[in-house]
């Protein structure tokens, strides 16, 4: 049985990303544990101890070679979720974050306007899937993050090459998608919205366009 000793958990891989939250937390008083995601292990019937767990882990845990963290990450969600332990960014939103097809699928069943894509895991399966796309393309990563591992390819022979000659990039998913390319204004980049609950926090730009 887990005894609430803290008053939060916070779950977390990344090394710099979380500091201010811990500032915060600390100057405010709470009494708070960290979960570091990186190296670890846990008897499941004696795992740290809080009335609430915040998870932040982030696909993007892969480009740092912490990519393990992210199946810890699960294990220690659905764990706790067993037991009725309260976890935000729980199981659920780790299997929809890691997964972009997932979010394909989602901004379908909600009707919302999406770039038509391809999820393939064979090169030449994709290529009979072509029919109705028009190179240019995207290639992405199921699990992505920081907009890595996207590649603007200009035609099939083009992404067959790709994978060909660097079959790390199927990793570690060994699940792609190519995708309608939509056009933007390069030099301002991808707008990002952030919403808590139903209310706009913030808007910026990412200016990470690598193709």
């Amino acid at each position: 049985m887990i005894k609430k000793i803290a008053d939060i958990g916070i779950i977390y891989e990344h090394p710099e990303w979380h500091i201010p939250l811990f500032n915060a937390l600390e100057e405010a008083k709470i009494n708070y544990l960290k979960i570091d995601l990186k190296k670890g292990a846990f008897e499941e019937n004696n795992l740290p101890e809080a009335k609430l767990y915040y998870n932040m882990v982030s696909p993007s845990a892969n480009l740092r070679g912490n990519q393990r963290a992210i199946p810890f990450a699960n294990a220690i969600c659905k764990k706790l979720e067993s037991l009725g332990y309260k976890v935000l960014n729980g199981s659920k939103s780790i299997a929809l974050e890691m997964s972009k097809s997932s979010q394909l699928f989602l901004l379908s069943n909600l009707g919302i306007d999406h770039p038509k894509s391809i999820i393939f895991n064979d090169t030449a399966a994709l290529g009979t899937q072509l029919e109705f796309f028009k190179f240019p393309l995207i290639l992405k990563p199921e699990q992505g993050g920081s907009g890595a591992r996207m590649y603007l390819c200009n035609s099939y022979n083009e992404v067959k090459t790709l994978l060909d000659s660097q079959p790390e990039l199927w990793l570690p998913d060994n699940l792609l998608i190519l995708q309608e390319l939509l056009e933007n204004d390069k030099a301002f980049g991808i707008v990002r919205l952030e919403f808590l609950g139903d209310r706009l926090c913030r808007q910026y730009p990412h200016s990470f366009i690598n193709w």
